[in-house]
């Protein structure tokens, strides 16, 4: 079976969008029930033992972890990472998910305990090494967010990403810093999911493993001559009952070519995309663009790309989309209705 795709295309009044219309590709994944539909997984959790995390963001980091082992096949591979001044593995090399490996692997967890500075940037650098053929490398970042470096981290996941990965964050804390978990999550395609220290891990983690479980559509690509952007910019895989959605600007009257990987193998769809006419469509496709796009600005800019290019640009889909931004606000201007 393969996924379905349909898109729904707008296009706004007025020049200053150059033509462009505006479209929202839903990528739908294919039907299945067999475990073996899915393509398999490397689980890589890399989990923050600094100082900071003393006490009980540690305790419910563990409790999280350990939801989260518990829910491999046998087929999928696990490593663990923990860091602090340095980064410290479980095992030397990636573990099949066997009963006997998962509860050594949670016995592990609990001899941690939080001490020292924190190195992140070393430990995404090793967890994104390359994966093993025919699966999907998910690194799950657990942290308070806590770090130095922050946008040397953050660059390192937008410019070195493996395709075939995907990175997670599960912040923890009583003040997670989410500048961070969230950068890392969008940069790295993945989900982000804060757990306070008071708070149930079991729905959060429920969050998380509904973008861990079962991926049946990796490597998704946008392409054709009608397309002139997508975002986010790191696009999405697919999982059992989660639809992929995603914003495009277009160019009208060409095609559109969507592709990926399942665990049979490529698959590849063409539609065209349709001409519509100015003011014609929903104008929340449009919006959702321009939101989108700023939040793929605001990443790079977090990654220590250059603040005056970044914000100009910022301001500007600020008010070519009238979003409220970090460099725009907008003020409801109504007629004066006087009392009778």
């Amino acid at each position: 079976l393969e996924p379905g795709v349909t898109l729904d295309v707008a296009r706004p009044h007025g020049e200053s969008h150059d033509g462009a219309s505006y479209g929202l590709l839903t990528v739908v994944p294919p039907d299945v029930t067999a475990d073996d539909e899915a393509v398999p997984r490397d689980l890589i959790v890399l989990l923050d033992s600094s100082g900071s995390m003393r006490g009980a963001p540690l305790e419910q980091a563990k409790r999280a972890i350990k939801a989260l082992i518990d829910s491999l096949l046998e087929h999928d591979r696990l490593e663990l990472i923990e860091f602090s001044e340095g980064a410290r593995r479980w095992t030397p090399a990636p573990t099949f998910a066997t009963s006997d490996h998962k509860r050594a692997a949670m016995q592990w967890l609990d001899s941690l305990t939080a001490r020292g500075g924190t190195e992140m940037r070393k430990a995404l650098l090793d967890a994104m090494s390359p994966l093993r053929p025919g699966s999907q490398r998910q690194i799950v970042l657990v942290t308070d967010g806590y770090i130095g470096f922050e946008r040397e981290t953050l660059e390192a996941v937008l410019s070195q990403l493996p395709s075939g990965c995907r990175i997670h964050s599960l912040g923890v804390g009583a003040a997670v810093n989410r500048t961070l978990t969230q950068g890392v999550a969008r940069a790295g395609g993945g989900e982000e999911v804060v757990i306070t220290v008071d708070e149930d891990v079991e729905p959060a983690v429920m969050r998380l493993r509904r973008r861990l479980d079962r991926p049946l559509v990796t490597n998704l690509r946008i392409e054709g001559d009608g397309v002139r952007d997508h975002a986010p910019l790191r696009l999405p895989d697919l999982y059992a009952a989660a639809p992929a959605m995603v914003a495009l600007r277009l160019a009208e009257g060409t095609m559109l070519r969507v592709s990926g990987v399942t665990s049979q193998g490529p698959f590849t769809h063409e539609l065209a995309i349709p001409s519509v006419d100015a003011g014609a469509g929903n104008e929340g496709v449009v919006a959702l663009y321009g939101r989108e796009k700023v939040e793929d600005l605001e990443t790079q800019l977090s990654a220590g790309g250059s603040a005056e290019e970044l914000d100009r640009e910022i301001e500007d889909m600020g008010l070519l989309f009238q979003l409220a931004t970090r460099m725009t606000s907008w003020v409801a201007v109504g007629d004066r209705i006087d009392a009778p």
